[in-house]
């Protein structure tokens, strides 16, 4: 799967220019109320609503359960010209004139196989790589990985209102279809001479979705309606293409291998579900929710497993090492981490399908509202897989200054055992312990996983401005641009001012 490297923008929202965000481990959004912050994570989750859409004929979903960011013009710079982008690693909208949208998405999948390769491999990688190894079955050089850009174009006709994709756009709408595979050996070098593209288009597909196994008869006819144009396939394997059918089962495998790329973004909103005094165990999820209405479940459903992690807390606030890897239940690891956020301990009790949560002897309900906020932060970031994201915002909502603190201390030691965070916030709590824990650190180690962006609107146009936040692992943060966070020193300036000149006063009154 792969972390997420970068995102780029352009013409979309309150981004005119091309803005490049380059992600780290642990990459923090910072920002007045409406600076782009929001945009940015909801241009992820929105890309990632329309892979899980089960509605086959919805492309892109607009309006969904992780994101809703209006119709189509509500997506477009306020001072947008012709073009609309939004990238990730390449992924693109563009071309707003003629109301084209592209889409580009590049990623690798390596050999799972592979020990030499020295991290951990999520399952649906290497369950990509077995697929894609048998589609390149008469290649006898060892693959080490493979890198596919899959690229997208859709037209929105002239003749069709812009307010009737105010949810979501159509894949019939699909005049482009582009596969680019490339292969790699032990030494990272390209076997060029197997390397190739897959590409349709000029109006490929009218009036119904990509075709799709089941859209194809047992003699290889197509029963959609479908009609091809300009139809054109330069790859590597055109000689033992004896069909569509062939052609058209390496496209979608290669499609469901770029949708599993977004099965390890994870989000929690910025205001949980309210505690309840009793939970009943429901649905199949493998994460916490948008809400963290699932996580008594995830607990219960994890209580006597044993995870291999690296996400341990400080023993003391004051001494923060990264651990080794080990093996550990994941209800005495979770006991660990409220423990350090002075919850109290944490127990599970459940009969017949229904669950309580008590902190001590209190039933949840009856303790502090912050307990049932950052539970649900805690658990999934114990449960993801290495190089899987969890993007968050407003984690520090109901936290006392010392509890942001030390979920800083949680955010950091995820993004040392190689999760990734996206996080979004007001809080200086949290970047005066990031920053801290950088100065501490003697290996100079954390200051590499972490990157502080500080987001303000700089025209009249409201476009945003994004200045990375330089951090010295000896002297701090470096360049201090202004408003971010200087409004505590600057209030307690002007209280200091105003002691003196009351004391002053109150002197020569005398």
């Amino acid at each position: 799967m792969g972390m997420l490297k970068s995102i780029s923008l352009e013409n979309y929202k309150c981004f005119k220019d091309e803005t490049t965000i380059d992600i780290a481990p642990l990459t923090v959004l910072c920002g007045a109320n409406s600076s782009g912050k929001s945009s940015i994570l909801k241009s992820l989750l929105t890309l990632k609503q329309s892979v899980q859409s089960n509605n086959s004929e919805d492309y892109l979903t607009l309006n969904g359960e992780l994101a809703d960011i209006g119709n189509f013009n509500d997506i477009m710079s306020r001072c947008s010209s012709n073009n609309i982008s939004d990238t990730f690693e390449g992924l693109q909208l563009e071309d707003i004139k003629s109301k084209v949208i592209s889409f580009e998405n590049t990623f690798r999948i390596n050999n799972y196989r592979n020990k030499n390769i020295g991290k951990y491999i999520p399952y649906q990688d290497a369950a990509s790589y077995k697929e894609l190894r048998r589609l390149y079955n008469k290649e006898h050089s060892p693959i080490n990985s493979f890198e596919i850009t899959l690229k997208l174009n859709i037209s929105l006709p002239d003749d069709v209102a812009d307010d009737s994709f105010s949810k979501f756009i159509y894949s019939n709408h699909l005049v482009k279809y582009k596969i680019n595979i490339k292969l790699f050996d032990i030494n990272n070098c390209e076997i060029t001479r197997r390397s190739g593209v897959i590409e349709y288009e000029n109006n490929i597909l009218h009036y119904e979705n990509i075709p799709t196994n089941n859209s194809i008869s047992e003699k290889g006819h197509l029963k959609c309606k479908c009609s091809f144009s300009s139809l054109k396939i330069n790859n590597i394997y055109s000689n033992f293409f004896e069909d569509y059918k062939s052609v058209l089962y390496n496209i979608m495998a290669i499609s469901k291998i770029a949708s599993n790329q977004f099965l390890g973004i994870n989000y929690i909103a910025p205001l949980r579900n309210n505690p309840e005094r009793d939970y009943f165990i429901k649905g199949n999820s493998n994460t916490v929710g948008i809400y963290g209405e699932f996580t008594p479940t995830i607990i219960a459903k994890n209580v006597n497993e044993d995870i291999s992690t690296e996400t341990f807390p400080p023993i003391f606030e004051d001494c923060f090492l990264k651990h080794d890897m080990e093996s550990i239940n994941f209800f005495h690891l979770l006991l660990q981490w409220t423990d350090y956020f002075n919850f109290g301990s944490l127990t599970l009790n459940g009969t017949n399908g229904h669950i309580d949560l008590k902190i001590g002897e209190q039933n949840i309900v009856d303790v502090g509202f912050g307990v049932s906020q950052v539970l649900p932060i805690i658990v999934q970031g114990l449960i993801m897989d290495k190089e899987q994201s969890l993007l968050l915002e407003q984690p520090e909502i109901h936290l006392h200054p010392k509890l942001q603190m030390r979920i800083a201390d949680f955010f950091i030691a995820m993004a040392q055992s190689g999760r990734s965070l996206i996080i979004e916030t007001h809080s200086d709590h949290i970047i005066n312990r990031i920053v801290r824990r950088i100065l501490e650190d003697n290996t100079n180690t954390i200051n590499d996983l972490v990157h502080i962006y500080y987001l303000e609107k700089e025209n009249k146009f409201e476009q945003t401005k994004i200045t990375p936040i330089k951090i010295d692992s000896c002297r701090g943060i470096i360049d201090w641009p202004d408003g971010f966070f200087d409004q505590f020193p600057n209030e307690q300036e002007k209280i200091i001012r105003a002691g003196i000149e009351k004391r002053r006063y109150l002197r020569e009154k005398i």
